[in-house]
């Protein structure tokens, strides 16, 4: 555990650093996989176990990017509740043309009514990473690491409905 929370914090130091899109994105990514390990390792030290909550189709969450390069904007992750873990989002529908592409999410159920500092999507070169912080106590993510072609993170967006 304390291994962990130190990489958490030399991750934070290092990403401060970085200058280059695609090393703020390998940091970016690797950071929020450390805080999801530590969020988890906490209550099972604690001796707390963990709620589960089962998607339903409701809530839908739209991440869209534009072909070509930029830099990646990274809001805080804020502080999750005491027992959430990530689960990856499996089921997800897929939209591309010659520039754009789309990603549509329909299994979380009340994700639009979620704070929107609670639902991030960090954009890389040819990746992105959708995380949904805290919805009915779990964490959310989808992560696509190779995308067809590059994109423009700056022109790059997300959109929850």
């Amino acid at each position: 555990m304390a291994d962990v929370k130190a990489d958490i914090d030399e991750l934070t130091r290092l990403l401060e650093q970085a200058k280059r899109p695609a090393v703020r994105t390998l940091l970016n990514t690797e950071l929020s996989r450390l805080q999801r390990i530590h969020g988890s390792l906490v209550p099972a030290q604690n001796g707390v176990s963990t709620p589960s909550a089962t998607p339903e189709a409701n809530g839908s969450t739209q991440a869209s990017a534009t072909a070509a390069t930029a830099t990646t904007v990274v809001r805080p992750k804020p502080a999750t509740q005491a027992g959430a873990y990530a689960s990856p989002i499996k089921s997800y529908g897929w939209e591309e043309t010659d520039t754009t592409v789309k990603i549509y999410v329909t299994s979380l159920d009340g994700v639009g009514t979620l704070p929107a500092e609670q639902i991030r999507c960090q954009f890389g070169e040819r990746s992105f990473m959708l995380e949904v912080d805290n919805l009915n106590g779990k964490n959310y993510s989808l992560e696509i690491r190779q995308l067809c072609k590059k994109i423009d993170e700056a022109k790059s967006s997300f959109k929850v409905s």
